[in-house]
């Protein structure tokens, strides 16, 4: 567990470097947040199980929520708007530890989550001149599209690696794919941090139970 502990610590480390080294605060938090997703989806690696999650989860949430009223991690804590992202996402690796999804359905959320959520912001800062209201949050038209786009590419090339390509399959995952899209368009503070990969794990968990 220690090793894994590190490595996540190692996650923000590198975030405050690149912010000491002048990249926007913004690119910044979603280098840590892809790295993050990436250990958190590699835990079996670490010799890890759910039951170790639960206590890696709630020693993460409680760790950083002290941190906010701190000057550490500034690549995640010092963003403009009002965000608890990081606490959602360790509370959302509690939630799935908790109901012991299948580790494909867990893998793949936070792949989706890593990104997806990364693509739909970085993509709808840079290009997202137009602008969508969705049950009263606004996001950009091609930031919501780079997240369909690339959650439906990242189902599809799953459906591929398992050889479970049908055509049940594939509007499994476009369905997937849009309510996942609809989620986080009307995330707000972080929330899709929580929603996004426990709705992702879960439905996919089912899908392939069926």
């Amino acid at each position: 567990m220690m090793l894994f502990l590190m490595s996540i610590s190692l996650c923000f480390v590198v975030g405050d470097i690149l912010l000491r080294l002048g990249m926007r605060t913004e690119y910044c938090r979603k280098s840590v947040h892809v790295l993050a997703c990436a250990v958190i989806s590699a835990f079996p690696l670490f010799g890890l199980g759910y039951h170790d999650m639960v206590g890696v989860a709630l020693l993460s949430a409680a760790t950083l929520l002290l941190l906010r009223r701190t000057v550490l991690l500034r690549s995640i804590l010092s963003v403009e708007r009002t965000s608890y992202g990081e606490i959602m996402m360790a509370l959302s690796v509690l939630a799935l530890a908790l109901a012991e999804v299948g580790y494909q359905a867990f893998l793949l959320a936070y792949v989706i989550l890593g990104l997806s959520d990364t693509l739909a912001s970085l993509v709808g800062q840079r290009y997202g001149a137009e602008h969508h209201v969705f049950v009263g949050h606004t996001k950009s038209y091609v930031g919501s599209a780079a997240f369909l786009g690339s959650c439906l590419l990242i189902c599809l090339v799953s459906l591929v690696i398992l050889e479970a390509v049908s055509a049940r399959a594939v509007g499994l995952a476009v369905l997937i794919s849009l309510g996942l899209t609809a989620v986080e368009a009307i995330s707000s503070e972080g929330t899709d941090n929580f929603l996004v990969p426990v709705l992702a794990a879960l439905s996919i968990d089912a899908a392939l139970l069926v």
